[in-house]
């Protein structure tokens, strides 16, 4: 990997749209193993935040980037002396790898003609809020869990939080589905890179740090 997210200065990052699932149970091992009442619904090398554990040593807090191992059980890189029960695991967001280029998209307002002919003047008024929807071009690694995320997404019209985090500290987020993840030509021997978009599924909420 050539890491280039570090190169953009803007993250693009993404959660799953699903609610705290019931902690069951933690095990005792080098890497513990952790048991839900439900189905998770989390991938491999998602962020997960454990609260409310109780029982465990150490104490078992958040976030860990976790590994699946069957619909309701997925093992976190802390090793457990002591068993603990109860609490409830919260999926945080990810950030998309090897971005090599970020369009954040924005916000416009259309112009509506409001003018009276009588009156010889025009006027306009602006209509309603459109948000444009944020493209990124990546470099494309085979067994990077965000990149097969962003393929499975678009593949089963998936729709997920997405975050855009610029580095003055501004954020962009909203739901959005992956609507375009198409590979780019590429020189031999060179990086595969892939350029994408997203579509806006609901509001867009900014806040400026």
């Amino acid at each position: 990997m050539s890491n280039a997210v570090s190169t953009t200065g803007i993250l693009i990052k993404r959660k799953p749209l699903t609610v705290p699932v019931a902690v069951t149970s933690s095990s005792a091992a080098a890497a513990s193993l952790i048991t839900t009442g439900a189905p998770h619904g989390l991938s491999t090398g998602d962020s997960v935040t454990i609260s409310g554990h109780t029982g465990s040593t150490p104490a078992i807090t958040g976030p860990y980037v976790i590994t699946v191992v069957s619909p309701t059980t997925f093992t976190i890189p802390l090793t457990v002396s002591v068993a603990g029960t109860g609490g409830a695991a919260t999926t945080g967001y990810r950030t998309v790898a090897e971005i090599r280029v970020v369009g954040p998209g924005g916000k416009s307002r259309n112009e509506i003609d409001s003018s009276i002919h009588n009156e010889g003047t025009e006027s306009k008024v602006l209509g309603m809020l459109r948000q444009k929807n944020p493209t990124l071009k990546i470099n494309v690694v085979g067994n990077e869990p965000t990149h097969q995320t962003l393929n499975d997404d678009i593949d089963n019209n998936v729709k997920a939080n997405w975050q855009i985090v610029f580095p003055s500290g501004i954020t962009r987020t909203g739901d959005a589905r992956v609507q375009q993840f198409e590979y780019d030509d590429a020189p031999m021997d060179g990086l595969q890179g892939a350029t994408l978009a997203f579509s806006w599924a609901g509001v867009v909420t900014e806040a400026f740090a």
